[in-house]
């Protein structure tokens, strides 16, 4: 199974019914940790738990199927290594992504300056690892013509290519520093997660602000735009629903 893209997976309606256990060793990609643990409401619960007590939760079945909530949970290294592949992808893409000229402006002003230093110091000292251990996408076996149309893959990232003395160093290097005092590039990762609250936060402005300023593109395109007055008068509307729910539909509640 690809470690990155979406699996196909089947589905069914359950119509209430509570669906039956499939002991499924794979995880679908809406099974996923990062897709699971978004709370739609903010903060996430599982933000403020002990490690052993997120460990508990998160290496439990799912009630879609699923054995566990992280293929780290499995006794297999090979699905345990699905699950750390998963985290070096990501990994190495948030160290990159700190190196982007815009990210590193933005830095410059959030970020205090001995901070800022140590935090791309850091970088420069794990990133090389992180990129050797993580391990090629995995593609689709093909057969026949088909091998002719798939992709030329760049020599360097082959397995072939990562001889297992080397990985082993790489790996000695991350697994210390995963719990190494005062890593800058863990705090930012934690500051900047906060429990999934600023993704959250983040898409709901987005649709606001797309909202002002094309939320009557389908009633008048000439005019697209929300005005004030209208603004205020949804907030109104909304107040004056109050703990009851929206008349259309009093059963469903907004959060």
């Amino acid at each position: 199974m690809d470690d990155f893209t979406q699996l196909a997976a089947p589905v069914t309606e359950t119509q209430g019914v509570k669906r039956k256990a499939e002991n499924r060793e794979l995880l679908y990609v809406y099974e996923t940790a990062p897709m699971a643990l978004v709370c739609a409401y903010g903060e996430g619960n599982w933000n403020r738990l002990s490690d052993a007590i997120f460990w508990k939760y998160i290496s439990m079945p799912t009630k879609t199927g699923a054995l566990w909530g992280t293929e780290y949970a499995s006794k297999s290294a090979e699905r345990r290594g699905i699950a750390a592949n998963r985290w070096l992808q990501v990994q190495v893409a948030f160290c990159k992504y700190q190196k982007l000229a815009n990210v590193r402006s933005q830095n410059e002003v959030m970020l205090p300056v001995a901070f800022r230093e140590a935090l791309y110091a850091e970088i420069e000292t794990i990133l090389a690892s992180l990129e050797y251990l993580l391990a090629p996408k995995k593609e689709r076996k093909r057969e026949g013509t088909a091998c002719l149309r798939a992709a030329a893959q760049d020599a360097e990232v082959t397995p072939a290519t990562k001889e297992p003395i080397t990985l082993d160093a790489h790996a000695k290097k991350i697994w210390e520093w995963i719990d190494q005092p005062c890593s800058r590039v863990r705090m930012l990762m934690t500051w900047q997660t906060a429990g999934g609250l600023p993704f959250t936060a983040g898409v709901h402005f987005r649709i606001t602000k797309s909202f002002k300023q094309f939320g009557n593109s389908a009633s008048t395109p000439d005019t697209p735009n929300v005005s004030l007055n209208e603004f205020q008068d949804c907030i109104k509307q909304r107040h004056a629903a109050g703990s009851d729910g929206i008349t259309t539909s009093s059963d469903k509640s907004d959060f």
